[in-house]
């Protein structure tokens, strides 16, 4: 494979081009191809005034294609870089939360999970105790937003089917009410339509979301390596006290392949994914960052998180069910060479609870030097 990247400048930008060279990798395990690209038309198309989302994308011909195709069923992302809520921030003392939840398209009780868990008083829009309140970042998964905007679907290739838990949790938020309702920072891209639109039903897509009670920097979206469906990995810097950036991204990957593509690939779709993205953020500069999600794999043997974990060195692999008893989510870390931001030792953890979703989220807590 040979991808090619062009820098954009700015702590986001690619390695190599500062001067906006091109920069050539190769040595990856399927031919793929990602690169800086403009978004496929129709799904970065935000309000006037709102910042731009960077996008990152393959060059493979077959993926593009299949990307535009999905990406036409689905309504803008959602934005909003700053918290609404009035908070303490982030100080040198505090460590950093970062969780990982797939929501199971709107099962799962995020009031109560960010009430129970980060101790985030939704109806307050605000930390239930100031004085004993850490900083957060939630990434998430199986998110889904109502876009009344969208045109009704039919069923068909580009169209999966629906999920919708019944009855949702709660107020029955999508993400975006959600996050207002919380004042949360929030950056949502949807991947695909939530199937198809019988009479009477809100249109809906789904996607990765991230939530935070910092301010969100840079946000960027990657396009996976197209198999059984679209897949955008979202991502966004935000900055600890003494300005040191952390990248973070939420991703989902696909459970299985079309028979074709695991001919093809020999059954590689999960690595093929995996890879597309850390050859993005292997070309980006070098930050600290978390990745988070749902990989739907079945054993910590399994290559995409083999691949991840010769990336991502800081957190071993847990073996702990999340989805049942298959080890489907994880957290990955790495620092950005002088460990300025870690782990706090014993931090990693799998929630109990699964607050109504069919997955338990897992958790990291990340200190700065100087802090806790």
């Amino acid at each position: 494979m040979t991808g090619r990247y062009v820098s954009t400048g700015g702590p986001g930008a690619l390695r190599g081009s500062s001067l906006g060279v091109a920069l050539v990798l190769t040595g990856c395990v399927f031919p793929r191809g990602m690169a800086t690209v403009e978004a496929p038309s129709g799904c970065r198309v935000l309000p006037s005034g709102e910042p731009s989302i960077a996008w990152y994308g393959p060059t493979e011909p077959r993926d593009a294609e299949q990307v535009q195709a999905w990406c036409d069923t689905v309504a803008a992302p959602l934005l909003r870089l700053g918290p609404s809520a009035s908070t303490p921030g982030w100080t040198p003392e505090d460590t950093l939360t970062v969780m990982s939840w797939n929501m199971n398209i709107g099962g799962g009780d995020i009031l109560a999970l960010l009430g129970d868990e980060l101790g985030w008083d939704c109806a307050a829009a605000g930390p239930a105790s100031t004085s004993d309140f850490s900083p957060f970042v939630l990434l998430l998964q199986e998110t889904y937003r109502r876009a009344p905007e969208l045109e009704p679907v039919e069923p068909g290739p580009r169209v999966p089917r629906l999920i919708e838990p019944d009855p949702r949790p709660g107020a029955d938020l999508d993400i975006g009410q959600a996050a207002e309702r919380c004042g949360l920072a929030h950056l949502y891209v949807p991947s695909a339509r939530n199937g198809p639109d019988p009479a009477g039903r809100i249109p809906e897509d789904k996607g990765n979301a991230i939530l935070s009670s910092v301010p969100l920097d840079e946000p960027f979206a990657v396009e996976l390596p197209f198999e059984a469906g679209r897949k955008v990995a979202v991502g966004a810097i935000v900055r600890a006290p003494d300005g040191e950036p952390v990248q973070v991204v939420s991703l989902h990957l696909d459970v299985a392949s079309t028979l074709y593509r695991t001919l093809v690939t020999g059954n590689g779709t999960r690595l093929r994914q995996v890879s597309g993205l850390t050859d993005v953020l292997d070309a980006r500069a070098p930050l600290a960052t978390v990745v988070g999600g749902d990989f739907n794999t079945w054993s910590v043997h399994e290559g995409a998180l083999r691949h991840m974990q010769s990336h991502f060195t800081s957190v071993p692999l847990d073996a702990s069910g999340t989805r049942g008893g298959m080890p489907a989510d994880h957290i990955f870390f790495r620092s950005s060479g002088d460990a300025r931001v870690r782990v706090v030792s014993g931090s990693y953890r799998v929630l109990e609870d699964e607050y109504l979703s069919d997955h338990r989220a897992r958790a990291l807590r990340l200190a700065v030097a100087g802090g806790t």
